[in-house]
Order: structure tokens, then sequence, then C-alpha cells
């Protein structure tokens, strides 16, 4: 069944399906990277594999590189090809090997989180993409002694089934998982022998890449998760330390009419012991159960696939997608083997891989009774549900012991014994075809969840085996306007759809269109399609309206449905269309894209997804993370912060404190720009600073001085009751340019720009800058592998990007301006500013590259001088309209200049005749000098402060008059 697709994975966009967020869990310090292919290195002038490779390799030493290793051996190769000598003859002149011979596994030492070094990886040339090796876990849900009789044989008629076919000891089930218990009595004579390898003479008889494997192998016997910690694996996939693998292996196959415990729902077939995980469990780390990790899942596949497995069981998982992960399950699947997953436990709609991959069979857990078991994952990727409460099986070491188990662990077996049933007699059948005669002969079961999302409800073996069936699945799609153009609001949509049968040929299919969004609405009529023949595909068309005022907060969701009275067959697919929320900046030598919710790049810079980032032409992308971030209020001496908000990376996660309100539309031609964007966005709940929209437009020139930028233009508007001060506005960008650990960042003091660029030998890359309208507060380098001592303007961001840090890079003034030879990463900002309720103001930042330094300040100070957007400069009083009344509240503005030498000029108002003090107080807190001392009048005021006598340095000014009290910071610069 094809998974939900989406264009592209916005973790910001609530799909108004209840979810329990869950981080996924990876290897420390383990990358895995796939390289492009020869083809595509030629393509785009590169090197061959081996030579980017070793750059990579190269590039990796400074992470402290430990070793390196194919996930796919030469020796696993040779294995595979007997393996389709033997079981799969029609395709061995195929190469469906060429993916996974370019995925290689790479350790380093050094602290860099996995998924932020992977992602910076992936920009670099050659690699196709670079990710965390993931980590799993078992899902079994309980355990218990009784003695249970498993219903599920009756519950989906097992029994009957057992009548037409009672399987084949030559269809092989891989139970992938924490080890099996072969000496069990009901399953030691249900396993795979290798019999070309001779028992524990330590020699690797068959050359498949282990040494006495004949009865399968252990990939994680102990170790491996801490860096330098050896990792062990042996031929012995014996259950030591968690039975869950015993347990599963059990209910898909054990031994029928042996008087001993249970028969298997795969009755005849056999197990392949794959042991991924179940190390032993570490009592120094009581909030994690390490007998419980799969570390090895993807390796344990490939050992299934290469050794010639039918079935693979999967009674693991986990949150998160791996591209790895989806490779793996594409080569099984091309290799004719049927990929069968747990959907999890967390009674959650959230992704759970593997299960929600394309091409696998997602499984959930039903009670003995049919009802929905309250643990059970649900939702648009699961396909079929089977009883996985309480189900009996193996468990211990020993050769007599038999338990109960719960969860969808349980459930995944059982319908992994029906698809060796459905392998044994249609051993002609691909894959999907078995995995779609499973769903298309499940029926509905009783359940307050919506129908959508449960798949096709619960499995009938003996429909299974009865009457092949249609499998329909959409297998892509694409979605414009009308003209072709980018969809937003407002607009008429396209979806054009790719479906295909992968079942019985149809006679009177018919495919309908629905919106689960009920103001959006579908035009296409029904298509009466008739007869479609397997493995066929064909194009359909859907077009819908969208309203001006759809809610951006949620995905639209499309179903396809699919029906066939000729077989009394239903079927249907779920489709969602997130990318209303960017909108992409092309009309020069840049293309660049801004989110709906004020991002910039990438609305998930973690995954790059959710835009294109920042592309010079003929390049690639070059911007790893770009976002905004904003501050007011605050004193340092009564310990107050300013508040803050912003959509940048933090220390675990992603700050998120911005909602769409408007979509961000381009319009190529715009009316004073060859294009021009604008969207609008505002804080949200969970933001420090409240109830403040911000409208952004964009321009961009085709004009030969400015077409290598492009504006943006905030108009920020505070909407709360509340005066804000000391407000503070930049721009935080990672730049990854070319080879982003040999960065350089450096600063034009002249014209007042900081600029990046690669400085390896022989990048051709170009210098690339942002640029501020107006004054800058900051203008800030950051290294972002930063390894000395941090202080206020120096700290290093692989650890994550603290919220004093984000404070102390607004302001940050020109204390730190270059980097050399590093990640590094660059914040641009302007303030302060202080403006009343409904009040606006307005900023503006130039994105701009070029080809050399020359080149890029050429492009700068055109762009410049070029007046497109008005702004406003910090320290001056912000108003809405001019008042020549007196002040209606009193505050201290920031002195200007600041820096200063050796004098400054401080402003303040006071609504209120009375008593004032201003005092400059050093960074001790010592007061050092009296500037005021006396009643003032109510009105506006100036007074000089000469700091000749004084060292270079940080100062404050404070003012007190009445109940209020002020602080400024100054810095004196000699």
């Amino acid at each position: 069944m094809k998974k939900i697709l989406s264009i592209s994975l916005l973790v910001l966009i609530s799909f108004n399906i209840a979810s329990a967020q869950t981080q996924p869990l990876y290897f420390d310090n383990v990358l895995i990277i796939k390289y492009e292919s020869e083809d595509n290195l030629i393509k785009n002038n590169l090197n061959s594999i081996q030579a980017v490779k070793q750059d990579i390799e190269n590039y990796l030493s400074a992470h402290g590189l430990i070793e390196v290793s194919p996930i796919w051996s030469n020796l696993q190769e040779k294995a595979f090809k007997q393996t389709l000598n033997k079981k799969r003859k029609s395709l061995q002149n195929i190469d469906l090997t060429s993916d996974i011979r370019r995925i290689y596994e790479y350790k380093y030492s050094d602290d860099i989180d996995p998924k932020m070094l992977a992602r910076k990886l992936s920009n670099m040339p050659g690699i196709e993409y670079a990710e965390p090796k993931p980590i799993r876990t078992t899902i079994d849900f309980l355990e218990t002694n009784d003695p249970f009789i498993n219903t599920f044989i009756t519950l989906h008629k097992f029994d009957e089934a057992w009548d037409i076919t009672t399987g084949s000891g030559d269809v092989i089930i891989g139970i992938v998982d924490s080890g099996v218990n072969y000496k069990n009595h009901d399953l030691k004579n249900k396993g795979w022998v290798n019999e070309d390898e001779i028992p524990d003479n330590g020699i690797d008889d068959d050359e498949n890449g282990f040494i006495d494997d004949y009865i399968g192998w252990d990939f994680w016997e102990s170790g491996g998760l801490q860096v330098g910690d050896p990792l062990t694996s042996d031929n012995d996939p014996f259950s030591a330390n968690s039975d869950h693998g015993a347990h599963v292996a059990g209910i898909a196959t054990a031994e029928a009419n042996n008087s001993i415990g249970i028969v298997g729902s795969g009755y005849d077939s056999k197990y392949m012991a794959i042991k991924a995980g179940g190390i032993e469990d570490d009592p120094s780390t009581p909030d994690r159960d390490e007998s419980r990790l799969v570390g090895f899942g993807y390796s344990g596949i490939l050992y299934g696939v290469a050794n010639g497995a039918d079935i693979i069981n999967n009674s693991w998982g986990g949150p998160g997608e791996s591209n790895t992960e989806a490779e793996v399950i594409d080569l099984a699947l091309n290799a004719g083997v049927v990929i069968i997953a747990a959907q999890g436990n967390s009674a959650s709609t959230d992704f759970f891989g593997p299960a929600s991959y394309d091409g696998v069979l997602g499984v959930g857990s039903l009670t003995n009774s049919a009802f929905i078991s309250n643990f059970s994952n649900y939702g648009y990727t699961v396909d079929v549900f089977a009883q996985g409460s309480f189900v009996q099986s193996v468990v211990g070491t020993d050769s007599s012991s038999f338990g109960s188990k719960s969860g969808t662990s349980m459930a995944s077996p059982v319908v992994a014994g029906l698809a060796g049933l459905l392998k044994a007699q249609y051993p002609d059948w691909s894959p999907r075809r078995i995995i779609h005669q499973i769903r298309s002969t499940s029926v509905p079961f009783e359940s307050d969840i919506d129908p959508l999302l449960l798949g096709k409800g619960m499995i009938d073996a003996k429909a299974a085996l009865s009457t092949p069936m249609p499998g329909l699945s959409m297998r892509d799609y694409d979605i414009t306007d009308k003209d072709g153009a980018s969809l937003s609001v407002g607009e008429t949509g396209v979806a054009n759809l790719t479906i295909k049968n992968y079942g019985e040929p149809t006679s009177n299919l018919v495919v309908r269109f629905e919106v689960l969004q009920e103001d959006i609405i579908i035009t296409s009529d029904p298509i009466n399609v008739g007869t479609l023949d397997t493995d066929t595909d064909m194009s359909v068309q859907v077009r819908f309206d969208i309203p001006e005022d759809y809610d951006l907060n949620v995905a639209p969701t499309f179903v396809i449905k699919f029906e066939d009275d000729g077989f009394n067959y239903t079927d249907f697919d779920v489709f969602q269309f997130d990318n209303l929320n960017y909108g992409i900046m092309e009309a020069n030598n840049v293309r660049m894209s801004f989110g709906a919710n004020g991002t910039i790049g990438f609305s998930d810079p973690s995954e790059a997804t959710g835009g294109i980032g920042f592309i010079p032409q003929s390049f690639s992308n070059i911007l790893y993370e770009a976002g905004i971030m904003m501050m007011a209020g605050g004193n340092p001496f009564t310990g107050e912060l300013p508040k803050l908000s912003n959509n940048v990376r933090s220390v675990q996660i992603y700050d998120s404190d911005f909602s769409p309100e408007v979509p961000f539309s381009v319009d190529n031609p715009g009316i004073m720009a060859d294009s021009e964007g604008k969207g609008t966005f505002s804080t949200n709940r969970f933001a420090q600073l409240k109830d403040l929209d911000i409208e952004l437009n964009t321009a961009a020139f085709q004009e030969d001085a400015v077409n290598k930028a492009v504006y943006s233009h905030y108009r920020i508007t505070n909407k709360s009751e509340q005066q804000l001060e000391d407000f503070y506005f930049g721009i935080f960008t990672d730049w990854d340019v070319d080879n982003y650990s040999g960065n350089n960042v450096l600063f034009d003091s002249e014209n007042n720009f900081m600029y990046i660029y690669d400085a390896t030998n022989g990048s051709t890359y170009p210098y690339v800058a942002v640029d501020a309208m107006q004054a800058t507060s900051s203008n800030l380098a950051i290294d972002n592998a930063y390894e000395g001592s941090p202080n206020e303007y120096q700290f290093r961001l692989y650890d994550g990007y603290t919220d004093e840090e984000k404070r102390n890079s607004l302001v940050a003034e020109n204390n730190n301006t270059s980097v050399i030879g590093t990640d590094a990463s660059t914040v641009v900002a302007s303030g302060p500013y202080d403006f009343n309720p409904n009040v606006t103001i307005k900023l503006g930042f130039i994105y701009v590259y070029g080809d050399n330094y020359e080149d890029l300040k050429q492009n700068i100070l055109a762009a410049r001088s070029k007046y497109v957007f008005s702004v406003d400069e910090p320290g001056v009083y912000i108003s809405s309209e001019l008042d020549n009344s007196l002040p209606s509240v009193t505050k201290l503005e920031q002195n200007y200049p600041n820096p200063f030498n050796p004098t400054t000029e401080i402003n303040f108002q006071l609504s209120k005749s009375g008593y004032t003090e201003i005092g400059i107080y050093n960074i001790l807190g010592q007061k050092i000098q009296t500037l005021v001392s006396e009643v003032k009048s109510a009105g506006y005021h100036s007074i000089n402060f000469d700091a000749t006598t004084f060292n270079s340095g940080i100062y404050f000014a404070v003012l007190q008059s009445g109940d209020y009290i002020k602080t400024i910071k100054m810095t004196l610069i000699k």
C-alpha cells in the first residue's frame, strides 16, 4: 500500500490528528552517507565515487573519523546473486543493488550531533544524502504467564485458511528482532539452516560475509552505544537477554501438530533468526532498557534479503524517517521480499518506521474480541489490524516456556504468517501484490475512530487465500494551480495523480475523490476507469478550490477512493498538500524561499524540507538554516531578562514562535520589481513576545546591478496594549558554502557588512552576505565548532543555541566579526527601538552573493542605493503620528552613537515632573558618575555623557524617576 504522501515534510503543520510527539533515537557519532551515482557525478563534473568519498573522509577527519564500512559488502552481493539463482531466477540479470552499494557507515569521535553533521554533509557535492543511524525499539506492551489460547486462529479464520493451504517449509520468514529461542520445542525444528555453511569451522564457507552463520546471525551481541565502545557480533542469534524475538517467531512459525505449545499462523513456514538488538540491559541506565533496543534493523533486513528470506517481519520501530531504511525496503521489494512491520504502541498517528514506509504492510493491534487495542497506533499509514492483545507464544530461554504478550509486535507476525501462506500458494506474486491481497480482503471492525485511520480493517485469512482481488494504490502526485504554477489560497488547484493496480485486473473500476477539510471544494467528477490490468498504471486529474481564508495551520488532506463492484472491492489512499506554506523567489540569479510562518530557506532546516534554501545561479543550495530573532524589555540590575521570540534552532529542537496569517505568495512580475513576495505571520501563544504582527515583503530584480540579491522587508506592528522598549530584530544565518568546515567570515568595516566564503583550495563557490538596510546593533560571526572557553560573543552551536546566546547575539555590536576556516554562522541585527501599541516598525535586509569579494561588495552597494523599501533607524522614537504634546510615558532611549568615543548623547522623556536621577555604572555595578540628580519637568530631555577619562569597555546608564527605572548598555571604544 502506498503510504501517505506529502510533497515536503513540514513539522510545524498540524494535521488535526491526535498524536504523541516523540523524538527519534539514533546512535551517537555514527553517520550513514549515500554517494551520488557515477552518472550524476559525471554530469555534475565531479570525480568518481571513490574520489568524492576520499574528499568527504578528509572532511570527516576533522571530526575524528574512526571507521568506514559499506552497508552492503561484496560478499553480501555474492550471496544475494546466489539467492536469486536459487529462488528468483527472473531477477538474475537486473542490477537491484546499485543504490545500496553507494551507502557507507561512518563512525567519528567529535561531539557534534550526527543529525546536524548529516545535514551539513548533505549539501556537499557528490552526496545524495547523509543521516544518523537510527535506533528502534521492540514494541511489546505487557507480559503474563497466563495460559491463553490464541484466539487469532478463529478471529482471523486461519483455521479455514489452513484448509486451503498450510504453506510450505520452503517459505522463509525472516525474524529481525532481539534473537530467537531456537532451543524451544516449538521452534527447534522450524529454523532456517544455511546449508552452504559448515558449522563452527571458523570459515565463511558460502562467502556471504558472515562466518559460521549456519542458523542466522547476531548483529549486536554487545557494546557500541558509546564512542569507542567496541561492538561485538557473532553467529549465535539466541534470545539471551530478551524473549521478544522468540515470542514473535513462535506466533508466525511455531510447529504444528507436535502436541506442544501453539501453532504459528504460517503453519509450515520456517523462520530465519536475525538478531538485530536485544543486548544486555545496563543497570546503570535505569531510564533505558537496552534489551529492547534494535540498532541494526536495516542490516538485518539486508541479511534476510541476501540469504533467501521470502517474508521479513519487523516487530520494532520508532518515530522519524530514515532514507537508508527506505532504500533497504525498496531493495527488498525489488528482490521479491515482503516486508511486514508493527505499527507501534503509543495510541498515536505519528509516522512510525519501518511500518509507515511505502511498500511495507503496517499492522495495528486488536483485542481478542476485535476491538482496537488501547495501545495500538493507527492513522493514514496503517494498512491492516490483527490480534495483538494477549497472544500466547514462546518465552524464556529454555525448551518449554510459553507465555502471553501484547503489542503490535504480536499482531505483525500473525500477518507475516498469512503472507507466508500466500507466498506458498502464489509463489510468482510480487511483494506488493501479496501486501494488497491481504489489505484488499480485510474487513471493517467496530470502532469510534474514523475508518480512514484504520486502514482496510481486520485481516481475513480465508478470504485472502480464496479470491484474488484488485490492489489499487496511488504512486505519485503533483499539485499546481490551474496554470501550472505554485498553488496558493483563493485559487483552483489541480492534482495530477498516478495510480497503479498491483492485483487482479479490474472489471468496473471507479475512482472517487474527497477532501477532509469542508471549506475546500472538489470540482472533479468521479472517473469511470473500467478495466485496469495487473501491474498497470494510469494518470488521473483532480480539481479543487481553496478559499481565501483557508487555515494555513492545517495541511489539506485528500482521499482517493477505489471501487469495483465486480469484485465487491473498495480501498483508498490519502495524500496531503503542505506547500501552501512557502513561496520561492526566482526571478533573477538567486532562488530563495520564504515561509508563511516567518521561516527563511527551509521550514525544517534539520531535514532541509519546506523550501529550497538559498541557491546562487549555477550552484547548489548553500544555506543550512536562517531565521529571525527578536527581543524586548529586560533589566540587568533587577535580573529581568528580555523577552525573546524566534524561529531558529534551540538546544534540543527548533523554536517556533510564529504562526501564519496570510500565506507567502509570489507575483512574477510584481508592481515595482520583477518578482515580489508577500505574507503575514504573528507571534503565537507559545511566544514570549505577544501580539506582534509581522508583514513580510520581498523583491528581486533582473537588472544587472542587483540581479544577485533578494530584498526582504519586515513591517512589525505592536498589537498589544503594552509599550515595547529596547526592541531588537535580527537575522540568524548558518551558511554552508561548499566545504562547510573551511568557511571564512570577514567584516568590511568601511561598508559595515560581514561576508562568508569557502577558503579551501579550488573552491569556485560564491561569496555571500546578509546586509541590513538600517543601522546595526550586531554584526556577529559565530564559530559553530568553537572549542575555546565561551564568552558573551564566542560560543559553540554544535551543542545548541541557548536563549542567553541568542540575546547576546542581538546586541553584540562589532565585538566578534570574523572567524576563519570553520563551520560558521552570522547574526545581523538592528535596534533598539521603542514603540507604542498599534505602532509599526519597518526593517529591511538584503540576501546577496558575488563571484568574489569585489563583486559582492559592488552588488551590496548597488542594492543599498536602489530605493525599494523604507526603513526605520534604531535609536529613534517610532510613533504612528506626530505628537507635540507632553509624552504620555516616561522612558530612556538608547544612547547615540553607540559604540562611542569619547562622547555620546542620552535622550529621555518624562510624563510628569519629579525628582530624576541618571547614573553611570561600570560592568561591576559600581556607580562611577552622576549625570542628573534634580527635579526635572515633564517633557523631552537630552544630556551629553563625556567619557574622556574612562577606559574602553561596557558601561550602563540608569534612569530613575518616580517608579520608573530603566537601564541601557553603552560601549566605549578608544
